[in-house]
């Protein structure tokens, strides 16, 4: 009896003190669409390289291991596998540590290694506390209806993308189409109703080298927090870190972004708006960046992608989607 409730006992004593250990740790060359009446600018291809998977290049990153399978719960943390992220699950991962095994059973180990370092230890129980008193719930997929959720894709920065676009109600939905830098949407979108210019491309104005987290960042905007835009910086980390497939959910074709921990993302091929009307809806995916391009004040970098692969750059008034991330 004592020796079957002492793991239990240690565990109350552990989690009494886990407030001062939580807080101890802490998209050949692009060229622009021939209904613009600018003339077709060519980009180099060394910069156009850093945001570019060709078809065959669309996979080139992967392990040196196949991918291992999704693990059985999807939201990390999960240790108990109840579909839900709580305390219950600090107590079931100290009692593991405490003594080799679950009370309840077996624990989904991948869920249980918080900082995924391969070993399951006190740093995992500091950062699930972490992420239960930051309120924040990580999955590796979709889970559910609540959107937006907190994807994480293994990817070195650290970046959690969220699993559906700006104003969408799942992810294959469009969501909305804004012009950078706006955070509304509009019946129009040329040079003569974009709010950031004076009717003309040459009139443009400077908003910064990144508007992220700014009031010219639709993400945090409309929904606050720690959403952002992505970054030029953090496009170019998901095709590198992440395999890619053409694909459909819910008859809606785009892509599919796997990261190495078995993580994915969803992103509808929804076109853009351009004037009145919408472009290329079923064949081509575009989402804003924070980032403009520097050479040229009237573009901004943004990813772009088909069934064939990925690109970015284009003008500022085009409506295109967003997709969000957030960063601890």
């Amino acid at each position: 009896m004592m020796k079957s409730f002492k793991p239990f006992l240690i565990s109350l004593f552990v989690i009494s003190f886990i407030p001062l250990l939580a807080s101890a740790d802490e998209r050949d060359s692009l060229f622009c669409h021939t209904q613009s009446s600018l003339k077709p600018t060519m980009i180099s291809l060394d910069e156009l390289n850093k945001l570019t998977v060709s078809d065959d290049g669309i996979r080139k990153w992967q392990k040196q291991n196949e991918m291992q399978e999704l693990p059985i719960s999807v939201i990390l943390g999960d240790v108990n596998k109840d579909n839900d992220m709580d305390i219950s699950d600090v107590v079931t991962l100290v009692n593991y540590i405490l003594s080799g095994e679950s009370a309840t059973g077996t624990i989904d180990m991948w869920n249980a290694d918080i900082n995924k370092d391969a070993c399951i230890d006190i740093s995992d129980v500091v950062g699930l506390v972490n992420i239960i008193l930051e309120g924040i719930r990580i999955c590796l997929i979709c889970p559910d209806d609540h959107h937006p959720h907190l994807i994480d894709l293994g990817l070195p920065s650290g970046t959690l993308w969220s699993c559906c676009n700006v104003g969408a109600n799942a992810p294959e939905d469009s969501g909305g189409y804004y012009a950078w830098g706006e955070t509304e949407e509009k019946s129009v979108y040329y040079w003569d109703t974009y709010i950031h210019c004076n009717g003309s491309y040459d009139t443009c104005h400077n908003l910064g080298n990144d508007i992220a987290g700014t009031e010219y960042d639709v993400a945090h905007v409309q929904w606050g927090g720690s959403w952002k835009m992505p970054s030029y910086e953090q496009f170019s980390e998901l095709i590198e870190y992440c395999t890619s497939e053409w694909t459909e959910v819910e008859d809606i074709h785009g892509r599919k972004f796997t990261g190495s921990n078995g993580g994915s993302i969803f992103i509808p091929a929804v076109g853009y708006r351009w004037r009145s009307g919408f472009i290329d809806v079923g064949s081509y995916g575009y989402c804003w960046s924070s980032t403009p391009y520097p050479s040229y004040s009237f573009y901004a970098y943004g990813l772009y992608f088909s069934s064939g692969g990925s690109s970015a750059l284009d003008y500022r008034y085009y409506g295109r989607s967003v997709r969000p991330v957030y960063r601890r």
